[in-house]
């Protein structure tokens, strides 16, 4: 019975703080008497609907503190993991960019590595160049690429169109 009684009081205490900021809120005027009914209406719905008790054994702090903090390190990874994607595509344009500066068509895929510290470093750039193209332009644009990823060329992968 004591925690019904707790329960109602508790109702009844947040609805009284509700309606007070609600009719601080809405100054004077008609608007404070539209306000004055509905929560006359709130507080009847209050009283006269069935109350639950609480059961504060089931609330536990701890838990919920775990779950913030796992929704938390989950959301951040997956900015983590967006932003690289984001990132791997925005060198991939620059590469095709520069390459197509060069006169070369080809398609570069970006693989790149994201540390627990959110460092962000590019693993391997494969270069799929056009067949026919030129070898000092792929060279070139091997450099460039290299130059614009900041790895060595040895991280840089030359396919040809048609290859796996």
């Amino acid at each position: 019975m004591s925690e019904w009684i707790s329960s109602m009081v508790l109702r009844l205490f947040a609805g009284g703080v509700l309606c007070s900021l609600i009719l601080i809120i809405t100054g004077d005027g008609a608007q404070r008497e539209i306000a004055r009914i509905g929560c006359a209406a709130l507080m009847i719905i209050l009283i006269l609907s069935p109350a639950r008790p609480v059961n504060w054994s089931e609330f536990s702090l701890t838990q919920t503190e775990q779950g913030l903090e796992s929704t938390v390190d989950e959301a951040l990874d997956s900015a983590r993991l967006q932003k690289k994607a984001q990132a791997d595509q925005q060198l991939q344009t620059q590469i095709e960019a520069q390459a197509a500066a060069l006169g070369v068509s080809c398609q570069a895929q970006v693989t790149s590595d994201l540390t627990g510290d959110g460092v962000y470093s590019v693993r391997q750039v494969a270069l799929r160049f056009a067949a026919g193209t030129d070898a000092s332009l792929k060279a070139q644009t091997i450099q460039a690429a290299a130059l614009n990823c900041g790895i060595g060329v040895e991280r840089v992968v030359e396919e040809t169109e048609g290859s796996p």
